[in-house]
């Protein structure tokens, strides 16, 4: 059923599901991705022609802790902010890939899928001595992985990937 089509708006009502919006967001970010990598390989005087993205390089992974992620961030962000944090993520991936960086695919995924947990009701006031949107969001997902029986130390990466969003780095 493709998205748009008269069946497709008769099922739904026009309603996009996260798969749908994750169609949408991956099919036309893909040229807005390859152009960035192309500028950023330019400016960094890459040497070796950059790694041309493909849509299949823009897919989640496949876990139980990614559909958990997935299932946090709608519960308490809206649509607005669930595509920027999908976008988070869909630049994360195409900047890691450009850089052949050695990821834990799984925990970029979740920090990008709840880095702006701090920017939601339920959460912008989650740890009482913390007044930095960034800070709260991630002590709200370190918690949230706690309770998911995550260990601590990638806990504490979580946090930090959380955290250090804020350097824009």
């Amino acid at each position: 059923m493709q998205i748009g089509r008269q069946v497709w708006m008769i099922q739904t009502s026009g309603d996009l599901s996260l798969k749908d919006r994750m169609t949408l967001l991956s099919h036309s970010l893909l040229p807005v991705l390859q152009q960035s990598v192309k500028m950023y390989a330019f400016a960094s005087s890459m040497t070796k022609t950059p790694k041309i993205l493909q849509i299949d390089d823009l897919h989640l992974p496949d876990s139980v802790e990614i559909k958990h992620a997935i299932e946090k961030m709608q519960s308490c962000s809206s649509i607005a902010l669930q595509n920027h944090c999908l976008r988070t993520w869909y630049y994360a991936v195409a900047f890691s890939k450009l850089q052949k960086l050695k990821t834990d695919e799984e925990l970029l995924a979740v920090s990008c899928l709840l880095h702006d947990l701090g920017m939601t009701e339920q959460h912008y006031q989650h740890h009482v001595n913390c007044r930095c949107f960034a800070g709260q969001g991630a002590y709200a997902a370190k918690d949230w992985s706690i309770q998911r029986g995550w260990q601590t130390p990638r806990a504490d990466q979580l946090f930090d990937a959380i955290s250090e969003s804020i350097r824009g780095a």
